[in-house]
C-alpha cells in the first residue's frame, strides 16, 4: 500500500519532511492510515476524473490525524491540532498564506463538512461538493479519542 502510493506522491522536499514526520512520531496504524488515506483520495479524484493540488492533497492526508499523537496534541480537537501542524510545516517551507493555512475547516472537511475541495480537490464539474457525490456522510464532534 505505502508503496503504491510513494509512487504518486509529489517529489518535494514538503512531501519528504511530512513523510519523515509521521514515520518519526505515528504508531504504524497511524501512519498506514494516512497513506491509505492519501490512496482512496487519489484513486477517487481518478474515477471521477477530477482535479487538484497534488503536493496539498498529500500534506493534507499525510498529516491529517497528527493531532491524535501526543507531541502534536494542544487539547483541541485533534483536526485542528493536525491542521495547525501541516500549516506549520507549509510556512516553514514558505507556501504563500493562502495555500498554507491548513484550517481545521480544510483538513478535516470531508468529515465535518462533506466537501473535499479543501484537501486539494476542486469540486465535480456540476459544482457538487465531492464528498456529497462520493457518498459521504460522516460527521464528527471532535471528541477525543482517549
Amino acid at each position: 500500500m505505502v508503496e503504491a502510493v510513494l509512487a504518486r506522491r509529489p517529489d518535494s522536499r514538503l512531501a519528504r519532511q511530512a513523510e519523515d514526520l509521521i514515520r518519526a512520531v505515528q504508531p504504524l496504524f497511524l501512519m498506514n492510515h494516512a497513506f491509505r488515506s492519501h490512496f482512496f483520495a487519489l484513486a477517487l479524484a481518478d474515477r471521477d476524473q477530477i482535479g487538484f493540488d497534488p503536493e496539498l492533497l498529500y500534506i493534507a492526508s499525510l498529516l491529517h490525524d497528527i493531532g491524535l499523537v501526543e507531541e502534536f496534541d494542544t487539547g483541541a480537537c485533534f483536526e485542528e491540532d493536525g491542521a495547525a501542524a501541516a500549516t506549520r510545516l507549509a510556512s516553514l517551507e514558505g507556501w504563500p498564506p493562502e495555500r498554507a493555512m491548513l484550517s481545521p475547516r480544510r483538513t478535516a472537511s470531508t468529515s465535518r463538512r462533506r466537501s473535499s475541495w479543501a484537501m486539494g480537490l476542486k469540486r465535480s464539474s456540476s459544482g457538487t461538493p465531492l464528498a456529497s457525490t462520493w457518498g459521504a456522510t460522516v460527521t464528527t464532534t471532535c471528541a477525543r479519542p482517549r
